[in-house]
């Protein structure tokens, strides 16, 4: 469900046993990586707004599954493994990432973001 590809990566959102937690497939090595972990306590992660683009991919983390409209946008990178938070007022809405540029939805603006 959610599922995006980018190059020889896969990613979507695992509803069925992780909460909508982002779970990535590399087709070339098969090897299948959990991106994002969330629980009651630090937030869901739910990958139905979610991009990828090169080594990055953007999510909403979500501090309420009541609403998984809008949450915290942040940016994960495939070489790391590590995330960064880029915003924190829960509102963002619907990334989108190309190249080194992240767009999102944020209270009817539009936010661009060059990373």
């Amino acid at each position: 469900m959610f599922s995006h590809i980018y190059g020889d990566k896969v990613i979507w959102s695992d509803f069925y046993n992780r909460l909508g937690n982002i779970r990535m497939y590399d087709i070339i090595t098969g090897q299948q990586t959990e991106v994002t972990t969330g629980d009651d306590k630090t937030g869901y992660d739910t990958g139905g707004s979610t991009g990828i683009s090169g080594k990055k991919i953007v999510y909403l983390k979500h501090d309420n599954l009541a609403n998984i409209d809008s949450g915290d946008l942040y940016i994960y990178n495939t070489y790391t493994g590590k995330s960064k938070q880029l915003t924190s007022d829960n509102t963002a809405q619907t990334p989108a990432i190309s190249g080194n540029v992240i767009v999102w939805s944020d209270s009817g603006s539009i936010c661009v973001l060059n990373c």
